[in-house]
């Protein structure tokens, strides 16, 4: 009777292939930590900066907009928007420790970054300065320029004796 020999795995060889399974486990798991780490760090910058392009077009899309100078302070600032003929105010402000929102006199809320430690207004003029400190202790500064989008007090007056000649 002849016995066949059947080749199989060694223990040795059992070890060494479930030794390089853990490896390479390990390295992938320590790279999706990473990725995961850089998002995070990522995100926050973006966010700051869709922020301030949001102000902006906000801003930039209003038929007439001014800063409120009595009412506007270095913790809120307060707009007169002219949208199709109707002023309405609107609300820049720090808001619950840790958020910077825009919200209308008729209510609701557009919040514009989240995670804020601190946040300062600026006000020259129709010149605003928006300063803000990261929770992670980073800080940074957009100005923005409504000097252009205000209508001259003598246009203004010019107009309003015009439609009063008109009647």
């Amino acid at each position: 009777m002849k016995i066949k020999q059947v080749k199989g795995f060694l223990l040795v060889e059992a070890i060494i292939s479930i030794a390089i399974t853990l490896l390479c486990l390990m390295m992938l798991t320590n790279l999706l930590g990473l990725f995961k780490q850089y998002r995070q760090v990522e995100h926050y910058g973006n966010e700051l900066v869709l922020s301030y392009v949001q102000l902006n077009n906000f801003i930039e899309t209003s038929d007439y907009i001014e800063i409120d100078q009595k009412e506007s302070n270095s913790k809120k600032v307060i707009f007169k928007r002219e949208e199709a003929g109707k002023v309405t105010n609107y609300v820049l402000e720090y808001y619950n420790k840790s958020m910077l929102r825009l919200t209308a006199s008729q209510g609701g809320h557009i919040p514009l970054l989240m995670k804020v430690k601190q946040s300062d207004f600026d006000i020259d003029g129709q010149k605003l300065k928006v300063r803000i400190t990261e929770w992670k202790n980073g800080e940074s500064e957009c100005f923005f320029d409504l000097s252009s989008k205000n209508k001259p007090a003598d246009e203004k007056m010019e107009q309003d004796d015009k439609s009063q000649d008109k009647r």
